[in-house]
């Protein structure tokens, strides 16, 4: 894009060394915005900056000292101690635009009352569409003719059209409209809503557009990060053990639920170390702040985790391993699931950079959106739904602040609930139960959202991935702020708080936590497992009693193959079905690895694994590292994850894998290859030096 006086860049700024600018002399250089890590860098060292003065002080300030602006009105808008990250956003932003979007923003930026500061600035660029511009039109006189003879705002017999005063009439449209006139033409303000993509925070810039790059830590050699695992990994353990202990003396359930102390122990050891501990760092803090007998002794656990935390993981490391297993599960669910993804983004690794970006930049509204319409529309709420409760956690573990919108679900059985108020409900012995809704929309929640706010951007400003009725009365609406939710009931009047439509889920889980302990799993044993009732076949055995079932079946029989199959009994949409497991001397867990449910499922991993115990002689077919992840669950070993269960017990000197890169070193160095694959830009032309 030609900028005025055909420039090739939005604005040029002279970076002036702070520290010699106060000792008299003005060392500085002219800088092209947008421009790279690398050449500000290599600016810094000619000006100084990071170099020491005659007394061994480095010079470490900067400022601005003067501006080159070739986009107009833009350079009044611009100060002495701008952020060099923020003023790279907002000329890449600018480079983006178009020529008649670059018009349209040079015009809106006259009338904006959004040109305050640099955020205000960048995020103009993404609300275009809240300011109309009509070209051509350069007085009132003009405004007034254009709206009565192009728009038809009003008949004038043409007879009477000599004695309009059409400028009288422009003049009332603009100070209605409260437009202006400009070298594009008059412009106005739609009253459409200012969306803040951009909230002003350096970290949420993405990282492409940043410049000013922190000092890396130096790489630990292999010696000093073998010492740091293995005090990490003592660290994890101990705590682990004094958390297990800790809640089988302050909760009663606890130990029906987590049965085998030392698997336990190993789990939370694992979640420590890999820094998934949300779910039990909320635990703790519930029982912290309960002024209980135990809630001490949860605070100086909680204070243990904080400072693991803070010595091994970091809540960057954290967010950034989350957000690219997240990104790898949603990229493989929504392939699995939708036909058409594969063929809008075909390259698997590009498309997991783009969402893996998304989350860490803490935009995950849309993503979420995206899931609970997919739920929805194609009948998937039950594949869905796990996926947005690691989103809803995701978010809750780093503040990042929502909104959700619940409506009542469709059917018969809820018509008693749809479009009431709180009145009704409460004469008609009912309640708001989230049992009775289901999500239909989530969006980021900003500074300025309010309940009315939300209200009129989704009815009358309907956004196109809200899928749902236009919010009324029944609907609810959740706030997340910072970890904690508050939701709102849509009454007839005004919106009503309502704590029981959070505790209705608690109740909920405690069902499902009831439920998942009636779980269980039954075994068969059949002559011929293509055809059950063809031979010999018994059912509702225990594994050891399949196990001898199968072995006593001669191998001479024709009837078919023998094996052995389970049935799940655990309230799901596989609830009582029977799945082949072993056939003839295979074992099947590929075919097993198809069914997400059976893959997760606690009852069949550990099913497997006794299975192979049991039958040592079975040819396994599992490409999909089946075992590696029952192991995980099912090992006393953990980290020795090699596919043979309990093969051992864990050692203390473990080698390091450096072979198989991870999921994160991949997808940086596709990015990184993505990146150098960008053509190199321009050399920057002279400039003369401002006047001290």
């Amino acid at each position: 894009m030609a900028y005025s006086y055909d420039h090739d860049c939005p604005f040029e700024a002279f970076i002036t060394n702070l520290g010699k600018y106060n000792e008299g002399e003005l060392v500085g250089e002219w800088v092209k915005f947008p421009t790279t890590p690398e050449k500000l860098q290599e600016v810094f060292e000619r000006i100084g900056i990071g170099s020491q003065d005659e007394f061994g002080s480095v010079y470490e300030e900067w400022f601005i000292t003067d501006y080159d602006c070739y986009v107009d009105g833009l350079y009044d808008k611009l100060g002495e101690y701008e952020s060099l990250d923020e003023l790279n956003y907002l000329s890449s932003k600018l480079e983006e635009l178009g020529d008649a979007e670059y018009e349209h923003f040079q015009a809106a930026m006259q009338i904006s009352d959004y040109t305050g500061s640099i955020k205000d600035l960048i995020n103009l660029t993404d609300n275009l569409d809240k300011y109309d511009v009509l070209s051509g039109i350069e007085d009132y006189d003009d405004l007034g003719r254009y709206y009565i003879e192009e728009l038809g705002t009003m008949e004038v017999p043409e007879h009477l059209q000599n004695y309009i005063n059409y400028e009288a009439y422009g003049r009332d449209i603009a100070l209605d409209e409260i437009g202006d006139f400009t070298d594009y033409g008059y412009v106005y303000d739609n009253q459409n809503r200012f969306e803040e993509y951009y909230d002003g925070d350096r970290e949420n810039i993405p990282e492409e557009y940043r410049v000013m790059v922190s000092p890396e830590e130096p790489e630990l050699s292999y010696e000093e990060q073998q010492e740091k695992d293995s005090i990490m990994l003592d660290e994890a353990t101990s705590l682990a053990f004094d958390m297990d202990v800790f809640f089988r003396t302050a909760e009663p359930d606890y130990a029906s639920t987590h049965p085998a102390e030392h698997k336990r122990k190993e789990e939370i050891a694992d979640l420590l170390i890999n820094g998934s501990y949300a779910e039990l760092k909320g635990h703790l803090s519930q029982i912290a702040e309960s002024q209980g007998g135990y809630s001490q002794a949860a605070a100086e656990l909680l204070e243990r985790m904080g400072s693991f935390d803070e010595e091994f993981i970091g809540m960057d490391d954290r967010m950034l391993t989350a957000s690219m297993e997240l990104a790898a599960d949603i990229d493989y669910f929504f392939r699995e699931f939708d036909m058409e993804y594969p063929v809008m983004f075909p390259d698997e690794t590009v498309q997991q950079i783009v969402l893996h970006e998304h989350l860490y930049k803490r935009d995950t509204s849309a993503i979420k959106t995206g899931l609970l319409n997919m739920g929805r529309e194609k009948d998937l709420t039950e594949e869905t739904s796990p996926l947005i409760d690691r989103l809803t956690d995701y978010e809750k573990e780093f503040g990042i602040n929502t909104y959700t919108v619940y409506q009542i679900k469709s059917g018969k059985d809820y018509r008693d609930y749809r479009f009431e108020g709180l009145d009704y409900l409460e004469k008609a012995g009912l309640s708001v139960n989230r049992e009775n809704y289901e999500p239909v929309y989530a969006a980021p929640l900003t500074p300025g959202d309010t309940l009315e706010s939300i209200y009129t951007d989704l009815n009358l400003y309907r956004p196109d991935n809200f899928h749902g009725h236009s919010l009324s009365i029944s609907d609810v609406v959740v706030f997340q702020e910072y970890g904690k939710e508050t939701a709102f009931f849509c009454d007839r009047d005004d919106y009503k708080e309502v704590p029981e439509f959070l505790t209705s889920e608690i109740i909920q889980e405690k069902s499902e936590i009831s439920q998942e302990a009636k779980d269980s799993i039954a075994f068969y044993a059949a002559e011929c497992m293509e055809f059950p009732t063809l031979g010999e076949y018994h059912e509702n055995l225990t594994l050891q009693e399949a196990v001898d079932r199968y072995r006593s079946i001669p191998a001479e029989r024709m009837n078919g193959i023998k094996g052995i199959g389970f049935t799940l009994e655990d309230g799901s949409i596989y609830d009582g079905m029977s799945y082949p497991l072993v056939a003839g001397k295979r074992i099947d867990l590929d075919g097993l690895s198809l069914v997400e449910h059976f893959k997760e499922s606690p009852l069949v991993r550990e099913a497997v694994a006794d299975i192979i115990r049991a039958l040592p002689d079975l040819q396994i077919d599992d490409r999909e590292n089946y075992l590696k992840n029952a192991e995980i669950s099912l090992e006393d070993d953990y980290g020795m994850i090699d596919g043979i269960i309990n093969n051992g017990e864990r050692g203390t000197d473990k080698e390091v894998q450096t072979d198989k890169p991870s999921v994160l070193g991949q997808l940086s160095q596709a990015k990184k290859e993505c990146a150098e694959r960008k053509p190199p830009e321009t050399g920057k032309l002279g400039k003369e030096e401002p006047e001290l």
